[in-house]
């Protein structure tokens, strides 16, 4: 409850941008767009930053992270570990809960490295899924309106607290466009999958999130953008099938901060524009960094309503 009001900020400060890009063009990346909100909410929430990195001058950050995406972004993230890993130097035990300044350090550089494209991705993506099923976009539209219309002095994270058809339209397009396509793991220990299948200690593990994901044997007519699908009450959700935010010990550490910016940030545009695809529109996703990336960006036409 605490993040929300930083987050509404961040999707004020988005909004006012926004509009400036659409003073001469209906067309928007909002790959862009995303990577700077996303970026000022991680420096606001996890660093206790106020830098409005959506400035003209601000966003500057963004694009500096951005230059460490995609297939070098690993090289960020493999550094961070290395230092959380190897900081055990200034005399405390290893026994000792306390982390060191420079564990702290590490973590919170791990978290902006992991948390920043994953999330800039998850809301483009989702933006993008809305743009092309307007009947799921018209079905968002009218549980946004209906909730502000009965609760007018609502603010927005209690509107996306309150929605639950946003989140189901977030996580169906989560299961269609993951941001890490695929994990591998390890096996510490002799496990006995089955009577006919026991996987060796120091097995890797190869674990295909992005096909698992479209896997029938989970899913009813897998290709289908159905965000019904996520309904607890009728829809044939089943955790085992759905590893977006991974699963067990190793969930995503920032799941709940990349869901809340994710609504907020949807919920704040669809307000006041409806989304199309624009002509130049061209999603090709490469997956051959450590996540995700649109090669192309994200562009869309955004439309007063």
């Amino acid at each position: 409850m605490q993040m929300g009001p930083l987050v509404d900020i961040c999707c004020t400060r988005m909004m006012k941008r926004l509009d400036e890009l659409l003073h001469d063009n209906d067309t928007v990346d909002v790959y862009k767009l995303f990577g700077d909100f996303v970026m000022e909410t991680i420096l606001t929430i996890a660093f206790g930053r106020d830098l409005d990195s959506q400035s003209n001058q601000g966003k500057r950050l963004s694009e500096c992270l951005g230059m460490l995406g995609g297939k070098t972004s690993k090289w960020g993230v493999i550094g961070a570990s290395t230092l959380i890993c190897a900081s055990r130097n200034d005399g405390v035990s290893k026994d000792d809960a306390t982390l060191t300044k420079l564990e702290v350090d590490a973590n919170a550089k791990f978290f902006l490295f992991a948390g920043h494209e994953t999330t800039r991705f998850t809301i483009s993506l989702t933006c993008y899924c809305l743009a092309t099923n307007h009947k799921v976009q018209k079905k968002a539209f009218d549980e946004i309106d209906k909730y502000f219309s009965e609760n007018s002095g609502a603010s927005l994270y209690e509107a996306v607290e309150n929605i639950p058809y946003l989140e189901m339209v977030v996580l169906e397009a989560l299961r269609h466009y993951v941001p890490v396509k695929e994990v591998r793991r390890n096996c510490v220990d002799s496990c006995a999958v089955s009577d006919n299948l026991v996987i060796p200690k120091g097995t890797l593990i190869y674990v295909p999130i992005h096909s698992i994901n479209f896997n029938p044997d989970y899913w009813s007519n897998p290709d289908a953008f159905d965000p019904e699908r996520f309904d607890p009450n009728i829809g044939d959700y089943n955790a085992e099938g759905f590893l977006s935010f991974g699963a067990g010990p190793r969930l995503c550490l920032g799941k709940r901060l990349g869901l809340l910016n994710t609504k907020m940030g949807v919920v704040s545009i669809l307000r006041k524009y409806r989304l199309d695809l624009a002509n130049d529109t061209n999603i090709e996703i490469d997956y051959t960094g450590m996540t995700a990336s649109p090669k192309y960006g994200v562009k869309l036409k955004l439309i007063p309503r």
